[in-house]
């Protein structure tokens, strides 16, 4: 009984070490958000974009129909257990927030109001013109970008969440506008302005086909903290402007990339590798045949014959000692009821 209720203990502090561990492992369940979707204080229009948006991230997705939206956000784990999730109506950041719990839910009313037309306007850094916006803050082209032109349309490839963090894109509530600027010779050329839709319904500027960017360091008009790289500044002519860490000259735009260069020479034949591992054994080979039979070995000799005297000796031989034994049975039997008829004898004259 003893030893019975000891496995029981142990089974139990098994237990408590297990089911911990099994139950964090479990998946948390979304939490679900429901709601309706305004924009421009009328209800979105069907097909509209709601997404969920955590720590800089988008989480979860939903379209509206008849102005409302449900949307479950899920990260399959407890991370988001506490954090705040925003939310954007057609790219357009959303007035309300929320928590994330697991296995919660929320009716969230989104409002959300899309930007004015942006202005793009143009500023002086030493002996060069470039475009910034109407706050003064620079505006940057991204040569990895596609740049517009004819039927070709000008496409952005700064779209990861890291890359917009670092350069967001110049957004447009509208058709943009170049802002004017009697006391310059020249500025912003209205001409060249346009813009592309992204697939999350956000809308960027572009100028001369190049999307337009801000870079996160530059915090006042003047700084061009930005330029760097792929990164330029931009001309009123719609071209880059070369300086900083860039060396191509003013004015200068970035071509097609060029022809694929020729494959170089082949390298030198390498060392011989080391030999392999021995291979595995090979399989039992088939059952040999049978061998013909051996030959019959051959008849021995006959033994010599014994003489006759050598005979008969073995026959006299052997009749003694028969009668020897014949003799000692009768002996033994006479003995034995020699021995039984004293017995016998005594008995009777212990009965007198």
């Amino acid at each position: 009984m003893t030893k019975v209720k000891a496995l029981a203990l142990l089974l139990g502090v098994v237990l408590l070490f297990i089911l911990p561990a099994t139950a964090s492992a479990q998946p948390a369940p979304p939490h679900q958000f429901v709601g309706t979707a305004t924009l421009n204080g009328a209800p979105a229009p069907d097909g509209t974009t709601v997404t969920a948006w955590v720590e800089g991230k988008q989480v979860a997705s939903a379209t509206v129909s008849g102005g409302k939206y449900t949307m479950s956000v899920d990260q399959g784990n407890q991370s988001f257990a506490g954090k705040q999730v925003s939310f954007k109506v057609g790219g357009n950041d959303a007035a309300q927030t929320a928590i994330w719990a697991f296995g919660g839910g929320d009716v969230v009313d989104l409002t959300a109001n899309t930007p004015g037309p942006a202005v793009v306007s143009t500023a002086w850094a030493g002996l060069s013109q470039y475009l910034v916006d109407g706050k003064g803050l620079t505006l940057y082209l991204f040569t990895q970008d596609t740049q517009g032109a004819g039927t070709t349309p000008p496409v952005a490839t700064c779209t990861s969440a890291g890359c917009i963090k670092a350069s967001p894109p110049l957004w447009t509530g509208g058709n943009p506008l170049a802002k004017a600027q009697p006391e310059l010779a020249g500025g912003a050329n209205q001409t060249l302005l346009g813009t592309i839709t992204w697939p999350d319904g956000n809308v960027q500027v572009t100028y001369n086909g190049w999307p337009l960017y801000y870079y996160f360091k530059d915090k006042a008009s003047g700084d061009t903290t930005g330029q760097y790289g792929p990164w330029y500044v931009v001309a009123p002519q719609g071209t880059l402007i070369g300086g900083g860490s860039n060396v191509q000259p003013a004015g200068a735009v970035a071509g097609p990339p060029g022809p694929a260069g020729a494959a170089g020479p082949a390298g030198l034949k390498g060392d011989q590798g080391a030999a392999g591992p021995d291979g595995a054994a090979g399989l039992p080979g088939p059952a040999g045949e049978q061998g013909p039979a051996g030959l019959a070995g051959a008849v021995g000799a006959s033994g010599p014959v014994g003489d006759s005297a050598s005979n008969v000796i073995g026959i006299i031989a052997i009749i003694l000692a028969a009668v020897a034994i014949v003799g000692a049975a009768v002996t033994f039997v006479g003995a034995d009821r020699v021995f039984k008829l004293g017995r016998r004898r005594v008995a009777r004259r212990g009965r007198a």
